[in-house]
Protein backbone atom coordinates (compact mmCIF):
# COMPACT_ATOMS: atom_id res chain seq x y z
CA UNK A 1 0.00 0.00 0.00
CA UNK A 2 2.12 3.29 -1.57
CA UNK A 3 -1.22 5.32 0.05
CA UNK A 4 0.39 4.87 3.98
CA UNK A 5 3.56 6.60 2.46
CA UNK A 6 1.22 9.37 1.11
CA UNK A 7 -0.55 9.45 4.32
CA UNK A 8 2.86 10.14 5.93
CA UNK A 9 3.32 13.24 3.97
CA UNK A 10 -0.07 14.68 4.65
CA UNK A 11 0.26 17.83 6.78
CA UNK A 12 -1.40 17.40 10.00
CA UNK A 13 -1.63 21.17 10.41
CA UNK A 14 -3.98 22.04 7.17
CA UNK A 15 -7.39 21.67 6.53
CA UNK A 16 -9.02 18.61 8.18
CA UNK A 17 -9.48 16.22 5.29
CA UNK A 18 -10.85 12.69 5.76
CA UNK A 19 -9.06 10.34 3.82
CA UNK A 20 -10.26 6.40 2.60
CA UNK A 21 -8.42 4.47 1.31
CA UNK A 22 -9.87 2.45 -1.79
CA UNK A 23 -7.36 -0.33 -2.15
CA UNK A 24 -6.50 -3.76 -4.26
CA UNK A 25 -5.58 -5.88 -1.34
CA UNK A 26 -4.69 -4.77 2.66
CA UNK A 27 -3.17 -6.78 5.43
CA UNK A 28 -4.30 -6.36 8.88
CA UNK A 29 -0.99 -4.40 9.68
CA UNK A 30 -1.58 -2.06 6.93
CA UNK A 31 -5.02 -1.43 8.11
CA UNK A 32 -3.93 -0.31 11.19
CA UNK A 33 -1.42 1.29 10.22
CA UNK A 34 -3.63 3.63 7.47
CA UNK A 35 -6.17 4.27 10.22
CA UNK A 36 -3.21 5.80 12.54
CA UNK A 37 -1.77 7.73 9.71
CA UNK A 38 -5.39 9.32 9.70
CA UNK A 39 -7.26 7.48 7.16
CA UNK A 40 -10.63 7.05 8.64
CA UNK A 41 -11.92 3.98 6.33
CA UNK A 42 -10.42 1.38 4.09
CA UNK A 43 -12.79 0.06 1.31
CA UNK A 44 -11.40 -2.82 -1.17
CA UNK A 45 -11.87 -2.25 -4.77
CA UNK A 46 -13.99 -5.18 -5.63
CA UNK A 47 -16.36 -4.23 -2.99
CA UNK A 48 -19.74 -3.23 -4.12
CA UNK A 49 -20.38 0.47 -5.05
CA UNK A 50 -22.77 0.54 -2.04
CA UNK A 51 -20.20 -0.13 0.46
CA UNK A 52 -18.40 3.04 -0.63
CA UNK A 53 -20.63 4.66 -0.72
CA UNK A 54 -21.70 3.81 2.82
CA UNK A 55 -18.21 3.94 4.01
CA UNK A 56 -18.01 7.58 2.59
CA UNK A 57 -21.38 7.97 4.48
CA UNK A 58 -19.88 7.24 7.35
CA UNK A 59 -17.11 9.03 7.33
CA UNK A 60 -18.05 12.28 6.49
CA UNK A 61 -20.50 11.85 9.74
CA UNK A 62 -17.45 11.26 11.54
CA UNK A 63 -17.18 7.37 12.00
CA UNK A 64 -14.65 4.80 10.68
CA UNK A 65 -15.26 2.10 8.41
CA UNK A 66 -13.26 -0.74 7.37
CA UNK A 67 -13.92 -3.08 4.37
CA UNK A 68 -18.04 -3.72 4.64
CA UNK A 69 -19.36 -2.05 7.75
CA UNK A 70 -19.35 0.94 10.26
CA UNK A 71 -16.96 -0.02 13.01
CA UNK A 72 -16.93 1.05 16.54
CA UNK A 73 -15.55 -1.45 18.47
CA UNK A 74 -12.25 -0.85 17.53
CA UNK A 75 -12.60 2.79 17.71
CA UNK A 76 -11.16 2.24 21.48
CA UNK A 77 -8.66 0.28 20.35
CA UNK A 78 -7.47 3.25 18.06
CA UNK A 79 -7.71 5.58 21.01
CA UNK A 80 -5.90 3.77 23.44
CA UNK A 81 -3.09 2.75 20.84
CA UNK A 82 -2.47 5.84 19.08
CA UNK A 83 -2.49 8.28 22.12
CA UNK A 84 0.85 9.95 22.06
CA UNK A 85 0.67 11.27 25.83
CA UNK A 86 0.50 7.29 26.82
CA UNK A 87 4.19 6.43 26.12
CA UNK A 88 5.26 9.87 27.79
CA UNK A 89 3.62 9.25 31.58
CA UNK A 90 3.00 6.87 33.71
CA UNK A 91 2.41 3.47 31.48
CA UNK A 92 3.69 0.51 34.47
CA UNK A 93 6.54 -0.84 32.99
CA UNK A 94 4.88 -1.61 30.05
CA UNK A 95 6.46 -2.45 26.71
CA UNK A 96 4.87 -0.91 23.17
CA UNK A 97 3.72 -4.57 22.57
CA UNK A 98 2.64 -4.55 25.33
CA UNK A 99 0.22 -1.85 25.39
CA UNK A 100 -0.73 -2.80 21.80
CA UNK A 101 -1.86 -5.97 23.61
CA UNK A 102 -3.80 -4.44 26.27
CA UNK A 103 -5.71 -2.50 24.01
CA UNK A 104 -6.73 -5.20 21.96
CA UNK A 105 -7.89 -6.88 24.62
CA UNK A 106 -10.04 -3.81 25.45
CA UNK A 107 -10.90 -3.84 21.73
CA UNK A 108 -12.77 -7.22 22.70
CA UNK A 109 -10.10 -9.02 20.29
CA UNK A 110 -9.22 -12.62 20.53
CA UNK A 111 -5.44 -14.15 21.03
CA UNK A 112 -5.65 -14.48 17.34
CA UNK A 113 -6.47 -11.51 16.03
CA UNK A 114 -4.26 -10.13 18.62
CA UNK A 115 -1.93 -11.56 16.34
CA UNK A 116 -2.50 -10.67 13.45
CA UNK A 117 -2.81 -7.19 13.85
CA UNK A 118 0.55 -7.16 15.50
CA UNK A 119 2.09 -9.32 12.89
CA UNK A 120 2.71 -11.68 15.63
CA UNK A 121 2.53 -15.18 16.78
CA UNK A 122 0.00 -16.51 19.17
CA UNK A 123 2.99 -17.41 21.34
CA UNK A 124 4.09 -14.32 21.36
CA UNK A 125 0.77 -12.99 22.39
CA UNK A 126 0.24 -15.33 25.15
CA UNK A 127 3.63 -14.38 26.49
CA UNK A 128 2.57 -10.48 26.68
CA UNK A 129 -0.66 -11.38 28.22
CA UNK A 130 1.03 -12.89 30.72
CA UNK A 131 3.70 -9.91 31.10
CA UNK A 132 0.64 -8.48 31.56
CA UNK A 133 -1.00 -10.02 34.31
CA UNK A 134 2.31 -10.10 36.68
CA UNK A 135 2.80 -6.36 35.70
CA UNK A 136 -0.51 -5.14 36.53
CA UNK A 137 -1.40 -7.89 39.24
CA UNK A 138 -4.48 -9.19 37.33
CA UNK A 139 -5.13 -12.48 37.11
CA UNK A 140 -7.55 -13.04 34.18
CA UNK A 141 -8.49 -10.44 30.44
CA UNK A 142 -11.31 -9.28 32.21
CA UNK A 143 -9.69 -8.05 35.17
CA UNK A 144 -7.00 -6.65 32.63
CA UNK A 145 -9.45 -4.46 30.28
CA UNK A 146 -11.37 -3.56 33.48
CA UNK A 147 -8.15 -1.90 34.88
CA UNK A 148 -7.13 -0.53 31.59
CA UNK A 149 -10.82 1.06 31.21
CA UNK A 150 -10.54 2.49 35.03
CA UNK A 151 -7.65 4.07 34.45
CA UNK A 152 -8.77 5.36 31.14
CA UNK A 153 -11.81 7.09 32.66
CA UNK A 154 -9.57 8.69 35.17
CA UNK A 155 -7.96 10.72 32.12
CA UNK A 156 -9.35 12.81 29.09
CA UNK A 157 -12.23 10.92 28.06
CA UNK A 158 -11.46 12.22 24.45
CA UNK A 159 -8.44 10.36 24.58
CA UNK A 160 -8.20 8.12 27.33
CA UNK A 161 -4.76 6.82 28.79
CA UNK A 162 -3.18 4.11 31.27
CA UNK A 163 -2.11 7.11 33.38
CA UNK A 164 -3.15 8.48 36.83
Amino acid sequence: MDVLSELRRMPTDATPVRVIVLTASASRRQVLDALQLGARGVVLKESATEFLVKAMWTVMAGGRWIGREKVSSIERFFMLATNRELFGQKNYGLTPRELEALSAVVAGYSNGEIADCCNIGEDNVKRHLSNLFDKLDVSSRLELALFAVNRASRGNAAAPALVQ
